[in-house]
């Protein structure tokens, strides 16, 4: 190696003082170890750094820059991603803008889909809980008498047990339909207080102050556009 080195700064030097003036493109490169090399095949010991093309006189003709690393795509692939997901971001909220505009001529529109549909929620909520009162009251009745015959007989009776199953699920489903719609109903408010926000941005409106939401009474109608 250290001889093909020598040779290959010889014949540069020799091209360089006119002993081979036009002798066509030289190819100068720096390796990953340092070292520099001259000659047409410059750029394969090189092929992961940059190649500079000169003439026999020294003059620079072109520069190859060096081919990127696996470091280097990884990165131009995560800002590629970056960029296509900013795009569509973009193109998404365009159009949510554009229904929002098209859709509610005031902001009290807003204001009132999102009472209405809280109002709806907030009832049903009420009425579910009454529901969920009523069959915890059934099954704290099984339960006594699932008690009073493990006392008496020293055994539940398969019936009873079956029954105590059947009120537990049920209790346990009407549990988790309420928790539903109460975390419903406060995604309801998030969503409605940001397209107030966005509206209010996009009308250039300041901002009014802030409104309970409140259930609509029953045949109220809704604001006029």
């Amino acid at each position: 190696m250290r001889n093909k080195f020598i040779i290959g700064v010889l014949g540069c030097a020799l091209l360089l003082t006119g002993g081979v003036a036009n002798a066509g493109t030289i190819k100068k490169c720096k390796d990953e170890d340092g070292r520099w090399h001259y000659g047409d095949d410059a750029a394969e010991a090189c092929a992961k750094t940059k190649v500079i093309e000169m003439t026999g006189s020294g003059r620079t003709t072109a520069i190859i820059d060096a081919p990127p690393s696996a470091g280097d795509l990884d990165e131009f692939r995560r800002k590629k991603l970056e960029e296509e997901e900013a795009k569509k971001r973009a193109a998404e909220q365009a159009k949510h803008d554009q229904t929002l505009l098209s859709t509610y001529a005031h902001e009290e529109d807003i204001i009132y889909a999102r009472d209405r549909q809280v109002g709806e929620l907030e009832n049903s909520i009420a009425s579910g809980e009454q529901t969920l009162k009523s069959l915890q009251g059934v099954l704290e009745r099984i339960r006594t008498q699932a008690q009073e015959e493990q006392a008496q007989s020293g055994k539940v009776s398969e019936e009873t047990e079956k029954n105590l199953k059947h009120s537990e699920e049920q209790v346990a489903r009407h549990r988790e339909n309420q928790a539903r719609k109460k975390k419903e109903q406060q995604s309801i408010r998030e969503r409605y207080e940001r397209d107030l926000t966005r509206y209010r941005e996009l009308k250039g409106a300041k901002p009014a102050a802030p409104t309970a939401p409140t259930a609509p009474a029953a045949g109220a109608a809704a604001p006029k556009s």
